[in-house]
């Protein structure tokens, strides 16, 4: 009678489990930040080291976006770049 039990629950473990999609699955892994998302997240970043801080042009490079920005009427010689696969930011030389 114990091992009926016992397999039974084994059986019903597995069928429960077979139906689940984990959520760090490989379908979320190649989903990209929409313009939005990504503009947000630089605004975020920006914000914090710079307060009076506003984007005068954005650009593409692949999966980064680039946001040049202005501190107090004077374009800074830094972009902010975000990555739209891994939703992070940091700041590098703008290139001219």
């Amino acid at each position: 009678m114990k091992i009926c039990r016992l397999s039974m629950l084994v059986l019903w473990m597995g069928l429960c489990s077979c139906g689940r999609v984990p959520d760090g699955g490989a379908g979320n892994a190649s989903k990209l930040s929409s313009m939005d998302e990504t503009r947000q997240i630089g605004m975020h970043v920006l914000l914090n080291r710079y307060p009076q801080a506003q984007i005068v042009s954005e650009s593409t490079e692949g999966q980064n976006w680039k946001y040049r920005f202005s501190t107090n009427g004077v374009v800074s010689p830094l972009v902010v770049v975000v990555d739209r696969k891994s939703g992070q930011a940091r700041f590098e030389k703008a290139s001219p």
